[in-house]
């Protein structure tokens, strides 16, 4: 709770300033996450390393639980030249437990985990990076895409939450440096209004017409070139890529951008 109180502090100042005449979002630089115990960009939480001695043991997420494969990928998330496994999973009651049951099961929730690859086209046998945990729910909305900006590869979070006419949306694009750890490429979000008439103690210029182009503005270099891991959605459901079916960022992010409450 006092995280979730500061955070919001941080982003209303934020709001404040950069939404100014309402004009263009406010500019983000690459940081590297100092406390990688578990790791939060400004807006919202990421995950952490997986190294041993954190959450992520053989009792969590509980020793009745079963890790189910949702999808496997690979791509360069350590940007040191060695393609690294990129692995989607979930929990269920039962070893081979259905993905959908498992992905509509809010007990235990998905998570995506990165595998480091090693020079002899191995991969380590423990997630170098493990992320927060998703679920359908209000706790466990969000996104995860694979993305590639500029010939390079990230792991693209974001949360596009709405609830009783006021909203939060945010995205953090990163990668896991071999020795720095998680280092934030691009974060930025904000809290706004749905609808004007129903919150019109807002400021004015933080309602939904207003952010949704300035944000799709700094998240579309990410998602032009992205395949949708996971998202659960409370408005829109579950989507994920599974083999043979494989989705793009923008199939779920056309929906977001069209909503209209």
């Amino acid at each position: 709770m006092k995280h979730k109180l500061m955070m919001t502090m941080v982003v209303s100042a934020l709001v404040c300033g950069c939404f100014t005449g309402c004009s263009k979002a406010a500019e983000t630089e690459k940081y590297i996450v100092e406390n990688q115990g578990y790791v939060y960009s400004t807006y919202g939480d990421i995950g952490q390393l997986g190294e041993d001695g954190n959450y992520y043991n053989s009792d969590y997420p509980g020793k009745d639980a079963y890790e189910v494969p949702i999808f496997e990928t690979t791509a360069d998330l350590t940007h040191d030249g060695i393609a690294d496994l990129v692995s989607v999973v979930g929990y269920g009651s039962e070893p081979d437990e259905a993905v959908d049951d498992v992905i509509s099961n809010s007990s235990y929730g998905c998570y995506v985990k990165v595998y480091r690859g090693t020079k002899d086209g191995e991969y380590e046998s423990h997630p170098r990076f493990i992320s927060r945990n998703f679920h359908l729910s209000h706790a466990g909305n969000g996104t995860i895409c694979l993305s590639k900006k500029d010939g390079l590869d990230y792991l693209l979070i974001s949360m596009t939450y709405e609830m009783q006419g006021t909203a939060q949306y945010d995205f953090a694009a990163f990668y896991v440096d071999d020795e720095k750890g998680i280092v934030i490429e691009d974060t930025y979000g904000v809290e706004f209004a749905v609808d004007k008439d129903e919150h019109q103690d807002w400021n004015e210029c933080i309602h939904r017409e207003d952010v949704v182009p300035l944000l799709k503005e700094k998240m579309t270099p990410y998602l032009d070139d992205s395949t949708l891991l996971l998202s659960l959605d409370i408005d829109n459901g579950a989507l994920y890529s599974c083999d043979g079916k494989t989705l793009e960022g923008n199939d779920f992010f056309d929906q977001i951008w069209e909503r209209n409450y």
